[in-house]
């Protein structure tokens, strides 16, 4: 589903994406695209594809010229942040830890070889938030629901919960630069490397990624490197101190 493959002239292709959908079809060096994207509370079960399909009605069609035989589905993060909010506002002591369950949505781009793209998409349409410290200075986010929904299509990872200070920390929200994060193929199912967010004193998590990848999973993209990067509390600050 994830990899490259080589369609068929004149023929439209499908890939089932949990409710969403992708369309492809190549006439010579010429590519006609389509999707159809959900809303998150509409996700549903079944993957799979590409698979010889009608051409997709009441959909824009997108065309493009080029050279190429071989085309691939990958996915990817976009850029803009996650916003996570927790209801149970998670209280953590000295050296105490947690870990919490993450279902991300990734940005599909049908591509032909060296990463040419097609076409780029949502497949999920989540609700988006804005947050900040007034209605003037702030930034709009990705509103991840607190429950981590069962689709395949989904990026599952895991947060894993520090706290390295003498003092208890309470956690309301958080804000996450998912670019950081390689996405993996494991069993049929996306899935990127776990999260650690270390609390420091002050204001301050120090987020890094544990050096392991999913078990017994294939790469498909790559994240981009961390360096030093702090992710202040109840503030939507993003700030890099080492590394770009």
């Amino acid at each position: 589903m994830w990899h490259a493959f080589e369609p068929e002239e004149h023929e439209w292709y499908q890939w089932n994406l949990n409710g969403a959908a992708a369309y492809l079809r190549r006439d010579g060096d010429e590519w006609r695209t389509a999707y159809r994207p959900v809303l998150f509370h509409e996700i549903e079960d079944g993957t799979g594809g590409p698979e010889p399909a009608p051409p997709p009605e009441g959909l824009p069609v997108y065309v493009t010229a080029g050279a190429g035989r071989s085309v691939a589905l990958r996915p990817y993060f976009g850029d803009k942040p996650s916003l996570l909010k927790f209801s149970g506002h998670p209280h953590l002591l000295p050296d105490a830890e947690m870990r919490i369950g993450l279902a991300l949505p990734p940005m599909l781009q049908l591509e032909l070889a060296d990463s040419l793209p097609l076409i780029r998409f949502m497949p999920f349409l989540f609700p988006e938030t804005w947050y900040g410290e007034d209605t003037m200075s702030g930034s709009l986010y990705l509103s991840l629901p607190q429950e981590p929904r069962e689709a395949a299509a989904l990026v599952r990872g895991e947060l894993l919960l520090k706290n390295g200070t003498k003092a208890a920390l309470d956690i309301d929200r958080l804000v996450l630069d998912t670019e950081i994060l390689g996405i993996y193929e494991q069993e049929g199912r996306l899935a990127c490397e776990t999260v650690l967010l270390e609390g420091l004193p002050g204001e301050d998590f120090r987020i890094s990624l544990l050096p392991q990848t999913p078990e017994g999973a294939l790469r498909l993209t790559p994240g981009k490197k961390p360096g030093g990067t702090l992710i202040r509390r109840g503030v939507d600050l993003i700030k890099t101190i080492a590394g770009k």
